[in-house]
């Protein structure tokens, strides 16, 4: 019986603890495409791999395979989250 109840109190303190991002955000510096200049952020992927993928976007709109990307006015030309990973993502602001 003592066991029953320490593991439904285990259980229940282990589903109500916040999970920890598996990946930890990332600031990988400035690129400057088309005249604008933008801080690249990832939190996920490798900053090479963010960068070369911002940079693509904002030329040409194609997101690279596995991600959807969007363009949202003004200060965010880039945001591109993986499709099936919930926490991998990437982004560019204006600084």
């Amino acid at each position: 019986m003592k066991r029953a109840i320490l593991s439904i109190a285990v259980g229940t303190a282990l589903l109500a603890a916040p999970a920890a991002h598996p990946y930890p955000p990332h600031n990988c510096g400035r690129e400057t495409v088309k005249h604008t200049t933008v801080i690249v952020q990832t939190h996920g992927p490798t900053c090479g791999f963010a960068k070369d993928a911002v940079k693509a976007w904002m030329a040409s709109h194609h997101a690279p395979s596995g991600f959807a990307c969007r363009s949202y006015a003004g200060d965010e030309p880039a945001f591109c989250k993986h499709r099936h990973k919930k926490n991998y993502y990437f982004l560019a602001t204006k600084p």
